[in-house]
């Protein structure tokens, strides 16, 4: 009833909501304990990358999740080793 009254003009998830619920998977469900400052510095990588996605024409055929996807990997290869062990890496992903 809500969408029809609204003539269902709504509006689909941004590319930073979609990688804020990606990133609460690397805090929940990780076995790794992720330091504050490391899960803060993808979020804020990953938050600027959104944003540059949204200058460049090519990323408008593509899904948002898609875009926050890759946004949250490139911060998270942005990050050393020492602070993000690969285990914890590849667990995120898998």
């Amino acid at each position: 009833k809500i969408l029809n009254a609204l003539d269902w003009h709504v509006h689909p998830p941004t590319t930073l909501a979609f990688a804020r619920q990606l990133l609460l998977l690397l805090d929940n469900y990780t076995s790794f304990n992720v330091p504050l400052q490391v899960t803060r510095a993808i979020t804020e990588t990953a938050q600027f990358l959104s944003e540059l996605s949204v200058c460049d024409y090519f990323f408008v055929s593509k899904r948002t999740s898609d875009i926050a996807t890759a946004c949250i990997l490139n911060a998270i290869e942005s990050i050393s080793e020492i602070n993000l062990p690969n285990s914890a890496r590849v667990e995120f992903i898998d």
